[in-house]
Order: C-alpha cells, then sequence, then structure tokens
C-alpha cells in the first residue's frame, strides 16, 4: 500500500513539473509573420506563416490609450516602423504566453529593432511591469531615460490634444463618453424673467394689447347703442306717418 501511495505521489510531481515545464517552453516562443494592422502604439495584429493571425500586446510597454494626448504619434509611429513589415515576435519566459485578453505577450522585432524599444526611446511610452520583471527590463529603462530629454513626447506637454468630445459627451469625463446632465430650466430661464431689458417690451406689448381691446370695446359699444336707437326710432316714425294720414283724412272730409 506504502508503494502505492509513493507511486501515485511521484507521478503527481513529476506532472506538476512537466506542466510547469511546458508552460516555461510556451513562453520562450519565437513566431514569424507580417504585421497586418497597428492598433495602437503597444498592440498589433500579426499574420503568422502559419496562416493564423495573432494580436499582440508588447511586453514592457504601455503607450497612452486612444483618445488620450499624444496616443495619435504612438499610434502613428509604431505604424511607420511596423505595418506590412515582416516580424519576429519573441516570448519571454519571466511573462505569462497570454494576458487576460487573450493577446499573445511578446517583443516584437522589425528586423534588428525592437518596437517597444523604439517606442520607449522616442519618448511615447512608458515602462510598464505587470506582476514581475521582464528580461529587457534594464535595456528599456535605458530608452525611457532616452525618451524622457525629449520635447515632443509624453513626458512634456502634450503635442496633440485629445479629441474633443461630442455635444452629447461631458467634457468632464474625455476617456468615455457620458452624457451631461439635463439643463437646469429655472436657472436658464430665472435671468430672463428677471433682466430689466425685457420687462419694459413685455409692458409696452401688455398695455397696446389692453389699449386696443378697450378701442374694440368702444366701437362695440358705439354700434349696439346705434342699432338700439335705429330700433327705437322706426316705430316713432311709423306712428308719426299714421297720425299724419289720419290728419289728413279728417281734413279732407271737413272739406
Amino acid at each position: 500500500m506504502r508503494r502505492i501511495s509513493a507511486l501515485l505521489a511521484a507521478l503527481g510531481i513529476a506532472a506538476l513539473l512537466a506542466t510547469a515545464a511546458q508552460t516555461a517552453n510556451t513562453a520562450r516562443f519565437k513566431l514569424r509573420g507580417t504585421v497586418t494592422y497597428v492598433v495602437d502604439g503597444d498592440t498589433v495584429d500579426v499574420r503568422l506563416t502559419s496562416g493564423r493571425t495573432e494580436r499582440i500586446r508588447l511586453i514592457g510597454i504601455d503607450t497612452p490609450e486612444r483618445g488620450r494626448c499624444d496616443a495619435a504619434e504612438a499610434t502613428t509611429y509604431a505604424r511607420s516602423l511596423a505595418q506590412g513589415r515582416a516580424a519576429v515576435l519573441q516570448g519571454d519566459a519571466t511573462q505569462p504566453t497570454r494576458d487576460r485578453y487573450g493577446r499573445l505577450l511578446a517583443y516584437v522585432w522589425i528586423g534588428d529593432r525592437d518596437l517597444g524599444y523604439q517606442q520607449l526611446a522616442r519618448g511615447l511610452a512608458r515602462v510598464y511591469v505587470y506582476d514581475r520583471a521582464f528580461q529587457r527590463l534594464g535595456a528599456y529603462q535605458q530608452a525611457e531615460r532616452a525618451g524622457k530629454t525629449r520635447s515632443d513626447g509624453i513626458w512634456h506637454a502634450c503635442t496633440s490634444p485629445a479629441p474633443q468630445p461630442s455635444g452629447k459627451c461631458d467634457p468632464s469625463y474625455p476617456g468615455v463618453c457620458i452624457p451631461p446632465p439635463p439643463p437646469d430650466s429655472t436657472a436658464r430661464t430665472s435671468p430672463t424673467r428677471t433682466s430689466a431689458w425685457s420687462a419694459p417690451t413685455r409692458t409696452a406689448s401688455t398695455a397696446t394689447t389692453t389699449a386696443s381691446a378697450a378701442r374694440t370695446d368702444s366701437v362695440a359699444l358705439k354700434l349696439l347703442e346705434e342699432l338700439t336707437r335705429r330700433q327705437n326710432r322706426e316705430p316713432l316714425a311709423q306712428a308719426e306717418e299714421v297720425r299724419v294720414a289720419r290728419d289728413d283724412r279728417h281734413a279732407l272730409a271737413r272739406g
């Protein structure tokens, strides 16, 4: 029984060692392909010689995200170096094979130039250590120091302003689009109601309307009075005509 337990333990240890060795080996990969698309300053798409396309996150650097200051410069520079060119992807045994987004982690070599190193030396990237140091950390720190001396990089005043948010986005949140709060209608209309220049306009308008209504009422009253007089006058005239005709008949009879 003890033999079986010892054998199982030995097999378990061997399996763990084999898994660790396999993980380390996969991190030391070297692949070849062509850069088909530059996503931003530290991420590119590469079509491997096998025909598979991988999204590559450069090890050891971080460039401004899209929409941030100098992000366009970092992307443009990476594109000028790598777009459409043959690339060698080199893994690092100290780093995971992929990040949490599934991107392959690698150094990207374009000819004899390390793309991440070039971004640092150009002043368009920062050294980025995730979890533990990577193999080329010393060289990258040296490149970063050189990049900091440049006046047109991310270490100095912004050379390219971030895109302005649209009218539907709150400018207080430059990285995302959050709708602005609804306007305060009371605050917006209150000055108009109390402004000095608008009061005379409303007073004059009110006075004009009142005077016009008064004139209309006066005319209507006069018409009503005239109509009443006519109606009262017509019976009187008819009675007078009857009286005159009667008198005429009496005069003729006497004559």
